[in-house]
């Protein structure tokens, strides 16, 4: 299945971050060495049989029902690259921070290459920030910005911090209310 996933990138209209732009493209083929961050096109990423078949996949529904006590609704399917990079951007993600999509929501992460090391731009978390009143005002009246490390360790310890190391296909499930990024990817790109 990664495999075939992969393959869906070569050919899949997507969009780019280049410079803090935000770029359209027809295909992976047109994006700069430069850009820091490839989405592919969710609406173009739907109509392929492997992506239909991992979300309709019943152990996703399953924990998602589990989780919500109901009926779970998918709302969004994405599938990024992120590029090398020597520091963590803010489009990017690469800094703390935390979603406010839906009233209550699971995201569910799929490495689609090794993720062994932080200089592979794992994804992070701080444990028990998706809580109500688990976040400190100071940091909630800036509203939704992304945060530096320097100020979450500030107020949480950093042994509250876990990082998602894994081979390819490792899945990691989040409440992403919580305290969240990816780290920058710095000698290998992430899929």
């Amino acid at each position: 299945q990664i495999e075939e996933i992969l393959k869906l990138t070569n050919n899949t209209k997507c969009s780019y971050i280049l410079k803090d732009q935000i770029i359209k493209s027809e295909s992976i083929k047109y994006v700069p060495s430069q850009a820091t961050i490839i989405d592919f096109d969710e609406n173009e990423l739907l109509k392929q049989k492997i992506i239909k078949d991992i979300i309709h996949n019943n152990f996703f529904y399953e924990i998602a029902k589990m989780y919500f006590k109901s009926v779970p609704i998918l709302t969004n399917v994405g599938l990024r690259i992120s590029k090398i990079s020597d520091k963590p951007g803010n489009k990017e993600a690469q800094l703390y921070h935390f979603d406010l999509d839906r009233p209550k929501w699971l995201k569910f992460f799929i490495y689609l290459n090794d993720v062994e090391s932080l200089d592979h731009g794992p994804h992070s978390y701080i444990k028990k920030t998706h809580k109500v009143f688990s976040k400190p005002y100071k940091i909630l009246i800036k509203r939704y910005q992304r945060i530096s490390d320097k100020e979450i360790f500030a107020y949480y310890n950093q042994s509250n911090e876990h990082v998602i190391y894994g081979k390819a296909g490792t899945l990691a499930i989040g409440d992403t209310l919580a305290f969240h990024k990816g780290h920058n990817p710095k000698t290998k790109i992430r899929k």
